[in-house]
């Protein structure tokens, strides 16, 4: 009988390693990085709706402005109206 040739080393893979969690600092400084933008989102959300809110109270303000002026022309009027009548009936 012939000797067996030698069989081929097969290398044998690594075993399967789960992922490492990042080192701690990186951690740290991931969530940093998360709550800085959430800061920057609700600033920039809150600062939207102060303006939303400014720019409503112009607009009332605004509103009310005209109505005093109105009023105020119709007070006018009225006063022209009562002097005409008082001249008219004093007259």
């Amino acid at each position: 009988t012939s000797p067996l040739p030698p069989s081929p080393v097969i290398p044998s893979s690594p075993p399967h390693q789960s992922p490492r969690p990042p080192p701690p600092q990186a951690v740290e400084g991931s969530s940093l990085l998360v709550q800085q933008v959430l800061d920057k989102c609700s600033t920039l959300v809150l600062r939207d709706l102060e303006n939303v809110f400014n720019q409503e109270r112009i607009n009332i303000d605004i509103d009310k402005g005209i109505e005093l002026v109105v009023d105020q022309e119709k007070d006018v009027e009225i006063e022209g109206r009562q002097a005409d009548t008082q001249a008219e009936i004093y007259n």
